[in-house]
């Protein structure tokens, strides 16, 4: 499966993606949720590595709308939102 947004729209905007193995919820900067019915295995394995990076067992993140660390372990995304970091992906943002 090749994932592949439309840049000048969805994909553009898309700040993060949480899943699990049977399906995703892609979350724009408007705040717009989309369900992709795919793991997020196959979802990190298809997108872009240059902009998107895995940060834990459940989340993606579109590097482009980073905007700083927040306590521990803890990253803010553009639109407000606060994820947590594994241990393993911590380095990412050191």
């Amino acid at each position: 499966m090749n994932i592949e947004f439309n840049q000048n729209d969805f994909g553009q905007h898309l700040v993060f993606i949480v899943g699990n193995s049977k399906c995703c919820f892609a979350t724009t900067q408007n705040h717009r949720i989309t369900k992709i019915k795919c793991s997020l295995d196959m979802l990190d394995s298809d997108l872009s590595e240059d902009c998107f990076i895995r940060i834990n067992h459940h989340t993606i993140i579109n590097t482009r709308f980073f905007v700083g660390k927040q306590g521990k372990k803890e990253i803010i995304m553009k639109d407000g939102s606060v994820h947590k970091v594994s241990r393993q992906r911590w380095n990412n943002f050191k």
